[in-house]
């Protein structure tokens, strides 16, 4: 028996953080639906074997959330779902009823992990892990990093099934300055390497 068994996620994260973190869930026995834009998960087109083995298992779905239809069918699986995984901007999510606020008050059982670049109150600021490790200073021009520090940091940050919250929200900049100067621990606020939770 695996820790998670019982435990079902959906997500609409792309690119690396959220499906890394999601394949870590998956691992320990959570079943996965997995939501995609209708042109698929950019990071299929990039890295495509890496995206096959951090899909495995899961349902993915392509569908557009911009019409009510595919809205509809994220609905049926929220309804069943015991966590939601995003990475978009909480102003996009707001956008397509997808805000805090709303999750909370159609699916109340619901948590959500919200995979930001920034923290608040700079959270709807578009990112990359480029550009948070070129914050952090950890470039050296004109050398690209060799990894997706934040990215994947981000990612390892998921809530195990004793601690399932009702909101978790991990960024990207607090992590690389982390990782930089391990010394600012004591300076940085708790939500580094414990992601700030809200709610009950």
């Amino acid at each position: 028996m695996q820790p998670l068994d019982g435990i079902r996620i959906v997500t609409t994260a792309v690119n690396v953080p959220g499906p890394v973190a999601v394949a870590m869930l998956r691992d320990k026995g959570a079943a996965v639906v997995k939501v995609e834009p209708p042109d698929g998960d950019p990071l299929s087109r990039w890295a495509p074997q890496w995206y096959s083995e951090l899909c495995a298992g899961a349902e993915v779905l392509a569908i557009d959330l911009k019409t009510p239809d595919a809205r509809n069918r994220l609905e049926e699986s929220l309804a069943a779902a015991d966590l939601f995984v995003t990475s978009s901007r909480p102003a996009s999510l707001g956008r397509l009823g997808l805000a805090w606020s709303d999750l909370q008050a159609r699916h109340p059982r619901l948590c959500h992990l919200a995979i930001v670049g920034y923290a608040a109150p700079h959270q709807d600021m578009a990112g990359h892990d480029l550009t948070y490790q070129a914050i952090a200073r950890l470039l050296t021009p004109p050398a690209l990093p060799i990894s997706l520090v934040a990215d994947l940091v981000c990612a390892a940050m998921h809530p195990q099934r004793k601690r399932l919250c009702k909101v978790l929200r991990p960024n990207a900049v607090r992590i690389h300055l982390l990782i930089r100067h391990p010394a600012w621990r004591d300076h940085i606020d708790g939500d580094v390497l414990r992601p700030q939770f809200t709610g009950q």
